[in-house]
């Protein structure tokens, strides 16, 4: 079973080949670094949340690309209808791979969910500096969004295996809930992480217009220049999930609209660079840009000190009175410690 090559060229699948090998060789070697150096700062929602997220692009970059390659060599089974050659369909799939397809699911769209949640607390962190967030609250929401994607998706996967089906292109099963379409049972279990993104967005606006804002204010450059690079990799790392995430309604949209005779060669691309390219993609990405904007990964990693992310900052503003009574406090230096995002 090929990918896209054509009786003439072989190009097209020797493309994703390398594609995919590069993008798991970038994850296998980055993700680990990034993961670690967020394990050994400070227990801060941000460093949880990238430590989640680095493990999600860690199993994404390996899981996929090696789906795809098993799908390419097994060929196509007596089981499958491979009458469509873009389009292969396995009826009545087995548990191992309705298991499989949940996991697919559950690893394409949690991603955006973290990254949204990154977000957010990036913003209240500029917004209300002096303000610790809450640990407990954003621990919480992961642990439910992730036990409510894996509920709905076995309930929609193994309430009815005969009508569940398999599509081999695109990595992942499919089934529908009584009464609902295509279009709705998807919605299903994509709102939490569609509500999130759209939240997030607002959030990186509201985190701009604050660091504008903050930009007049010239008694601490360095503490600025800390948080514009802290706020632009969450920002960047979010920017991605949110482009995926309207980039799966539209092909979610039209995979649903549009009847599986109509399918052809283009919607096949369509969704395997949904399914595919993308995830792999942005599990590739998200590393680069951590490291681009934090290089004391690969200080702290290499031993030399644990504290290579701190930034010492003066503040040259007027003395600080408590009271009439007490002499005045002149803040002078303060130690940022840049690993808190």
């Amino acid at each position: 079973m090929a990918l896209f090559r054509t009786i003439t060229s072989d190009l097209p699948d020797i493309f994703v080949a390398v594609y995919l090998l590069t993008a798991c060789l970038i994850s296998t070697i980055l993700n680990p670094l990034v993961h670690l150096y967020n394990a050994n700062r400070p227990a801060t929602v941000p460093a949880f949340l990238f430590r989640a997220l680095t493990f999600l692009d860690f199993i994404t970059c390996i899981i996929l690309p090696i789906m795809v390659c098993y799908n390419v060599l097994r060929g196509c089974s007596d089981e499958e209808d491979c009458s469509e050659p873009w389009f292969e369909v396995k009826n009545n799939p087995g548990i191992t791979v309705i298991l499989l397809g949940v996991v697919t699911w559950a690893f394409l769209i949690t991603p955006p969910f973290l990254t949204g949640l990154l977000a957010i607390a990036r913003f209240f962190q500029v917004r209300y500096p002096f303000r610790p967030i809450k640990m407990r609250l954003f621990v919480l929401a992961v642990v439910i969004y992730i036990l409510y994607i894996l509920i709905v998706l076995l309930v929609l996967f193994l309430r009815s295996p005969t009508t569940t089906v398999y599509y081999a292109r695109i990595q992942s099963v499919w089934n529908v809930f009584p009464g609902l379409d295509n279009l709705a049972s998807v919605f299903v279990f994509t709102a939490p992480c569609i509500v999130c993104t759209t939240v997030s967005m607002g959030a990186s606006a509201l985190t701009v217009r604050e660091l504008i804002n903050s930009a007049r204010d010239k008694r601490a450059v360095q503490l600025r220049k800390v948080g514009v690079k802290c706020s632009v990799k969450v920002i960047l790392t979010n920017l991605g999930s949110i482009i995926f995430m309207i980039f799966y309604i539209n092909v979610v949209t039209i995979a649903s609209t549009a009847p599986p005779s109509d399918r052809t060669k283009s919607d096949c691309v369509l969704y395997f660079m949904y399914a595919v390219v993308c995830p792999v993609l942005l599990s590739a990405i998200n590393p680069v840009i951590f490291i681009s904007f934090t290089p004391q990964v690969l200080w702290v990693l290499g031993g030399s000190g644990t504290a290579a992310g701190d930034t010492t900052v003066v503040f040259q503003g007027p003395p600080i009175n408590r009271g009439q009574s007490e002499a005045p406090i002149r803040l002078d230096v303060i130690t940022v410690h840049e690993s808190r995002t």
